[in-house]
């Protein structure tokens, strides 16, 4: 991705512009801390303002991992990435509100610190979408 090809390099244009990164871990994957290694490096590779960006790391799929497992996988994810990971659920929902509050605080922070006014907000994001010139690339669909 780091290096322009696929999906990957219009993926990360588009995450320079977020306030914000989610980074979701699929908690069910026996690579998961690979994997999220894998995630940073390419942001890392890709650009140093994109790598330094607040993250918040989230552990997904908990409603498929038994309780002790989930709370070693969180650990050891914590371990690597050096902040707080929030255990969700896509599925059931346990953990969204939590992880949206958070999301919602780093947003309210980096607008603060970037003099950005609440109600300019909403019009900076329509503006973005309206002059987004580099709409969401076809995948391959292997036909």
């Amino acid at each position: 991705a780091s290096e322009g090809v696929c999906l990957g390099h219009w993926f990360l244009k588009h995450v320079e512009r977020c306030k914000t990164i989610l980074h979701l871990v699929d908690g069910v994957d026996d690579n998961f801390v690979d994997n999220y290694k894998t995630i940073r490096n390419e942001l890392e590779k890709y650009s140093t303002s994109l790598a330094e960006k607040i993250e918040v790391v989230a552990l997904n799929k908990i409603d498929s991992i038994p309780e002790e497992m989930i709370a070693e996988r969180v650990e050891i994810l914590e371990s690597e990435c050096g902040s707080k990971v929030y255990p969700i659920s896509g599925v059931t929902g346990a953990g969204i509100e939590i992880l949206l509050r958070k999301l919602l605080s780093n947003i309210k922070k980096y607008e603060k610190e970037n003099s950005i006014p609440e109600e300019n907000i909403e019009k900076e994001l329509e503006i973005s979408l309206e002059n987004d010139n580099n709409p969401v690339p076809e995948a391959n669909s292997g036909n």
